[in-house]
C-alpha cells in the first residue's frame, strides 16, 4: 500500500489526458520492492504479490468520481470484505493485466494526484486543480440483497455470513448553467462471503 501511494503520489494528469492506474504503478512483483499480503484471487482470499494496493486504487477512484471526472474502467471486488463496507459500490479492484483503474481529465487545467499513508497506515489519496465549477450530486447507494448461492442450501447458515449483495450507485454531473454533462447508474454485484473469508 506504502509502495503504491509512493508511486502514484505527485502524478500529473493533464487537460484531456488518460491515467491508467496499473500503468503508473508499473510492474507488480517482488523484484520491484512489493510484498505479499492478502488479495481476493479466484473468488478466494489468500496471500499474493501487490495485496493492498486496491486500497489505493479504491481511493483514487472515489475520489475521481466526486470530482465528476469521466471513469473509463473500473471493476469491483468480488466479495464486500471489511475495509469496502464503509461505501459499498465505490471500490476499485485492480490485477494488472486484465483489471485496470482508467479515468481522464475532462477539466481544463491539470489534475495532481497527492498520496499518502501516514503512521497508523491512514491511507489518504487526493486530487488537487481548479474546479470548472461543475456541480456532482448523487442519492445514497441502494443496497439489494440475494439468497446465498450454494448447491446445499442445507448448510447456508452454517457457510455464509453474508448474501449476494448488488448495489446501485448513482451520479450527476453538470455545469455551471446546470447543463447536465453525464447521468450515471452504476451496478456493482459482490457474491456471498463465506465464514472461512476475511471479515
Amino acid at each position: 500500500m506504502r509502495l503504491a501511494a509512493a508511486r502514484l503520489d505527485g502524478q500529473t494528469v493533464k487537460p484531456g489526458q488518460a491515467l491508467s492506474y496499473n500503468q503508473t504503478l508499473g510492474e507488480i512483483s517482488g523484484r520491484t520492492g512489493y510484498l505479499a499480503a492478502p488479495t481476493i484471487v479466484d473468488g478466494r482470499i489468500r496471500d499474493d504479490i501487490g495485496g493492498g494496493i486496491c486500497r489505493v486504487s479504491t481511493l483514487l477512484y472515489r475520489a475521481a468520481f466526486a470530482a465528476g471526472l469521466p471513469i473509463d474502467e473500473r471493476h469491483s471486488h468480488s466479495r464486500l470484505i471489511a475495509y469496502l463496507r464503509d461505501q459499498p459500490g465505490m471500490d476499485a479492484a485492480v490485477y494488472a493485466p486484465n483489471l485496470d483503474l482508467r479515468w481522464h481529465n475532462d477539466m481544463p487545467g491539470p489534475i495532481l494526484i497527492a498520496a499518502e499513508v501516514a503512521d497508523g497506515n491512514a491511507l489518504t489519496v487526493a486530487l488537487w486543480g481548479v474546479s470548472d465549477g461543475r456541480r456532482i450530486s448523487g442519492a445514497k447507494p441502494k443496497i439489494l440483497k440475494h439468497a446465498f448461492t450454494t448447491d446445499q442450501p442445507d448448510v447456508q447458515s452454517a457457510t455464509y455470513i453474508q448474501p449476494a449483495i448488488d448495489v446501485v450507485t448513482g451520479r450527476v454531473v453538470r455545469d455551471t448553467a446546470g447543463k447536465v454533462i453525464r447521468s450515471e447508474q452504476i451496478m456493482t454485484h459482490y457474491e456471498p462471503l463465506e465464514k472461512t473469508e476475511t471479515q
